[in-house]
């Protein structure tokens, strides 16, 4: 019997052309992610890559998509909240260091917005910490607007 409650979505290749299995879990506090999510965290937390005023009281409304590889080893997520005015929040991003320039991520977003359309929302939105100048010169890259507050450099809103 297993704790988790994630739910199997499917299998993909990535760029190596290794099997990736992605997972989604409407509740994060009850996904085989969540430890992993917690330790990328605190890591980017100590280096200012991530706000400290982390949503804590409404973790257990976060959603989660995720991709593990064939051996069950979890590899990249996200974790998002669909609020009231049906905006889709990406909270975080994770990846280990193994899994990164493979497409996993990508794969993972890709689901997110899936599941975001799924759930109804109507757009997407996520802020990036002005420290974290890899994924700002990322978006960048992609030509897509950003405005943010001081404590952020970049507001993305992507309308479905």
């Amino acid at each position: 019997m297993t704790l988790f409650k994630d739910q199997f979505v499917g299998t993909t290749t990535d760029k190596t052309n290794q099997e990736v299995q992605i997972f989604y879990c409407a509740d994060v506090t009850q996904s085989a992610c969540l430890s992993l999510m917690f330790e990328i965290y605190s890591n980017m937390l100590d280096q200012s890559l991530v706000f400290q005023s982390f949503e804590w009281e409404d973790l257990k409304h976060f959603h989660a998509v995720f991709a593990k590889d064939i051996n069950g080893q979890i590899l990249s997520g996200i974790t998002f909240k669909i609020n009231a005015a049906r905006i889709s929040v990406l909270t975080f991003a994770f990846s280990t260091l193994e899994s990164r320039n493979r497409g996993i991520s990508k794969i993972c977003f890709k689901q997110y917005l899936a599941k975001s359309i799924e759930l109804q929302a109507t757009r997407t939105l996520s802020v990036v910490s002005k420290h974290n100048q890899d994924v700002i010169k990322n978006q960048e890259n992609k030509k897509i607007s950003y405005s943010g507050p001081e404590a952020a450099r970049g507001i993305y809103l992507v309308k479905f």
